[in-house]
């Protein structure tokens, strides 16, 4: 698949390949998954499926590129979070979490969600590689500042414990958390106090004493 690379927004009428990103970025923030048609496509963007293969190859380099563009605008928005945390006079390990995880609970691109719900589900190999790749520069910072604050934890259990975080925040803000009720009880929803639960949730996995073989 050739790499595709995306027209900026150039804030008149929106050109045709324009029209076609805009189309796919509304068509997968709408849908529970990202499988998202050529007829779809084409319809929201009022063009053809020759214009697809003209300005982008196929449809699937379109898409793939536009998905490409979320998760490295929320990769930037993490490390540029984490950066400015280890610059601050007093940067713990809660100001760490925070950092990392509060791009994606306050849903910094409304494409995140759907991309993290397939990553999650281990459906799509192919975006769990894109996420990897994107976010790379963002995992080594954090990874690092999480060693400096948890120095008693090998290199494996805190590689164990940043996946179960993780994995734990994707789920939350795919939307079945607001929804799911466990033994009977009411649902929790998500408010203005959600990313404060979630950070104090996180940091006491990660300072909880290792487990004993």
């Amino acid at each position: 698949m050739r790499k595709v690379t995306l027209p900026p927004a150039s804030g008149q009428a929106e050109s045709t390949p324009e029209r076609l990103v805009t189309a796919v970025e509304t068509l997968l923030a709408e849908r529970p998954d990202l499988d998202v048609s050529l007829r779809d496509i084409t319809a929201a963007a009022g063009t053809n499926v020759a214009a697809v293969n003209y300005h982008f190859g196929s449809k699937d380099a379109l898409v793939t590129a536009v998905i490409e563009r979320a998760l490295t605008a929320h990769a930037g928005q993490q490390l540029a979070a984490l950066r400015a945390a280890r610059a601050a006079e007093r940067c713990d390990l809660e100001g760490v979490v925070r950092a990392w995880i509060g791009p994606s609970v306050e849903a910094g691109t409304a494409l995140i969600p759907r991309v993290a719900a397939r990553v999650v589900s281990g459906g799509s190999p192919e975006l769990r590689e894109l996420g990897t790749r994107t976010h790379a520069e963002t995992y080594a910072l954090l990874f690092a500042l999480l060693a400096e604050r948890l120095p008693a934890l090998s290199t494996a259990e805190l590689t164990f414990r940043v996946n179960m975080a993780a994995t734990a925040v994707a789920s939350m803000i795919v939307g079945p958390f607001d929804e799911t009720s466990v033994a009977g009880r009411p649902p929790v929803a998500r408010d203005a106090h959600t990313l404060d639960r979630a950070v104090r949730f996180i940091v006491a996995g990660l300072q909880a004493p290792p487990a004993t073989p």
